[in-house]
């Protein structure tokens, strides 16, 4: 895997000394995205994994992904707070999901 374009920690757990990242990366000329299990090496350096999951990176990908995220998001009753959110990224502004949420 080439050096990332976009990445992003989306769960990190200190005890277990592993993370969840989202990363887009090019390989052959091809763009994917990637949801991979990094885990902390003996020498403190973050390593990917085998563990995961990584798609070309599309419209038609991230949209179908984002369609499933925005599904289990209504399933959890969380619509308000997912309305709000993409408002006001939409809009540009810094938004935090309250703590009662998480």
């Amino acid at each position: 895997m080439s050096d990332p374009i976009y990445e992003r920690i989306i769960l990190e757990n200190e005890e277990k000394a592993f993370q969840l990242r989202l990363v887009v990366s090019e390989f052959k000329e091809v763009e994917y995205l990637h949801i991979r299990k990094y885990f902390l090496s003996y020498e403190g350096i973050w390593t990917p994994s085998s563990e995961g999951v990584s798609m070309p990176l599309s419209i038609r990908n991230v949209f179908n992904l984002l369609d499933g995220l925005v599904d289990i998001c209504a399933a959890a009753e969380s619509s308000d707070v997912f309305n709000d959110y993409f408002k006001k990224k939409l809009n540009g502004q810094d938004y935090r999901i309250p703590d009662e949420v998480l």
